[in-house]
């Protein structure tokens, strides 16, 4: 299937609907590409979402969304937010790209950790990954290159970060920022190539970051 709309997302699962879409191209949304929210599960298999002008998939308010081999390119704002209360989200082999103007994945006040696992976040304009104001997730076996930042966990956000290839972004590859509150665990990564630092954590080592058996080399 091929679907596009003039108004509001394209596609909506809400209210405790559940939604299955395979191998469909959701594209050119007015607004958002497709929404999952109160109650509401969106399961998606081999779907690209692109060119909407806000973002490609959004998750909030008890929403759910199951996603795996799947594309979130080229929207107006992220390809994917988590966010505002989200119930549960989870992410397989899939790859989220060329956002160009803000990031590739924002994470930010979801009850329960967001899930990627063998993902490709690369070609984002700020970050391919942020995570946020008691925003919640778990990053295992991905690839996130080529973003003007890699991954940046700030204030209140929580991340495990884990066997995965961070490398050839622009500037940090990750960044933990000086403001932040919550938890970090950082652990077998491969960080390279990155055009400032490989990882860059802005509180220090304490008692909530822990950052260990990674691989740092050719940073800036």
């Amino acid at each position: 299937c091929s679907l596009s709309s003039t108004a509001g997302p394209i596609v909506v699962a809400d209210h405790g609907a559940r939604v299955v879409m395979e191998h469909c191209a959701v594209h050119d949304g007015a607004q958002g590409g497709m929404l999952a929210a109160h109650g509401g599960t969106l399961v998606l298999s081999h779907v690209n979402c692109c060119r909407a002008a806000a973002t490609g998939l959004e998750v909030r308010q008890g929403g759910n969304a199951f996603v795996q081999d799947c594309s979130f390119f080229k929207n107006g704002r992220q390809g994917i937010i988590v966010w505002h209360g989200a119930r549960s989200f989870e992410a397989r082999r899939t790859e989220v790209h060329s956002n160009e103007f803000e990031t590739g994945v924002l994470i930010e006040e979801n009850s329960k950790s967001a899930v990627f696992n063998s993902c490709k976040l690369y070609g984002n304009g700020y970050c391919g990954l942020a995570v946020q104001r008691n925003g919640n997730v778990c990053l295992a076996n991905c690839e996130v290159h080529s973003n003007v930042e890699g991954i940046l966990v700030q204030d209140s956000g929580t991340a495990t970060i884990t066997d995965s290839n961070v490398c050839c972004n622009r500037g940090t590859g990750i960044f933990v920022g000086y403001d932040h509150l919550g938890t970090a665990r950082i652990v077998r990564n491969r960080v390279y190539k990155n055009g400032l630092k490989g990882i860059l954590l802005g509180t220090g080592r304490n008692d909530k970051v822990m950052e260990k058996d990674n691989e740092e080399k050719d940073n800036g």
